[in-house]
């Protein structure tokens, strides 16, 4: 049986390219069984343009336009929440859809021997003309992730995301965490991320399903930037505190879901909290083996850290072998050895 899809898209002054978005809804080889719009307040001519293809579109379409602005984060959350379709595909007003998107996410979810709450597919990144500039993630093959099997800051951009739609019930999305390492606290696709996460299974498919378009007035990053690879390799802890308080975050709106979450995933919800809790504890230590100004305070931190099987263990999400020997080195040497000047307190 194909399973229904509904398309959740918001916009605000999206009228140079929304247009084309439409259209590439509208040449699906699997259509939609709805487009669910959320307008946060457009000042041009975005409705009129939804309106026209309305008229003729092959599917419903339907437009609402909200009554104070509430930023693409919420927006998002409250479209998909009027969604009625068994699975629902998150839809920015600039990007293009390929052709076979639906259809090739009805046959992973046909394909899989186990249910699928979330497929995150390829996106092929390309310039306000269209012309490309590469791909994404650069997912080399398709992979399943059962609940937990990815690391807890797991993230994807909604663009590249087609979720069960039982996800936004699962947990009360109306008390979803805010993400304070994140440029939006409130951001709908890490959201669905972590839930899938945490209580579901991730299908990752190479397939770039998307034209992903990059312009001045583009609302997110592509993710893609990070750190210059020498703070990557030299890394004095900070980041591990960060990552640390993130996680601790995690855990307590988690746990604050948990009254309100299905009972269906109640047990799977316990675990999920307790192994984010323990993660944060691995990343705490492994900050202080980094930033502790005394050397037996250090290696105080890295030793309890191997104990707790940081590197190798069960429990959590291990960091692994390459990863110890650069831990150990850079304890060792102390809390400013590596760090760029600019860096140093």
């Amino acid at each position: 049986m194909i399973p229904s899809f509904s398309v959740a898209m918001t916009t605000y002054n999206g009228a140079p390219y929304v247009g084309e978005q439409l259209e590439s809804l509208a040449r699906q080889t699997l259509l939609p069984a709805e487009l669910q719009i959320g307008d946060d307040g457009s000042a041009d001519g975005t409705e009129q343009v939804v309106r026209e293809f309305a008229a003729h579109a092959s599917f419903p379409v339907h437009f609402r336009r909200n009554e104070t602005r509430l930023g693409f984060g919420e927006n998002f959350i409250r479209t998909a929440s009027r969604c009625t379709g068994e699975w629902i595909a998150f839809c920015d007003q600039d990007d293009l859809w390929k052709p076979d998107k639906l259809r090739r996410c009805a046959e992973e979810i046909d394909r899989s021997e186990i249910p699928i709450d979330l497929i995150v597919h390829d996106a092929e990144i390309v310039d306000e003309n269209l012309h490309r500039i590469g791909l994404l993630y650069g997912t080399r093959s398709p992979a399943i992730h059962p609940s937990l099997s990815l690391p807890p800051e797991y993230y994807a951009l909604g663009l590249t995301q087609v979720f069960r739609a039982g996800l936004l019930t699962d947990l009360p999305c109306d008390q979803r965490v805010s993400f304070p390492w994140h440029v939006h606290r409130q951001a709908h696709d890490v959201w669905i991320a972590l839930v899938a996460n945490m209580i579901g299974t991730i299908a990752l498919i190479p397939d770039a399903l998307v034209m992903y378009r990059r312009h001045s007035e583009a609302a997110t990053e592509t993710g893609m930037a990070d750190r210059d690879p020498f703070f990557r390799l030299a890394n004095h802890g900070q980041d591990y505190g960060d990552r640390a308080d993130y996680l601790e975050e995690v855990a307590t709106s988690l746990s604050r879901c948990a009254g309100a979450a299905k009972p269906s995933v109640q047990s799977q919800l316990e675990e999920a909290i307790e192994k984010v809790r323990y993660q944060a504890g691995l990343l705490r230590l492994r900050g202080r083996a980094y930033q502790d100004p005394r050397l037996e305070r250090r290696l105080r931190s890295f030793w309890q850290l191997m104990r707790r099987g940081g590197y190798f263990g069960r429990d959590g999400w291990p960091f692994g072998f390459a990863r110890g020997a650069k831990d150990f080195l850079f304890m060792l040497a102390g809390p400013s050895f590596g760090v760029p000047a600019n860096d140093r307190k």
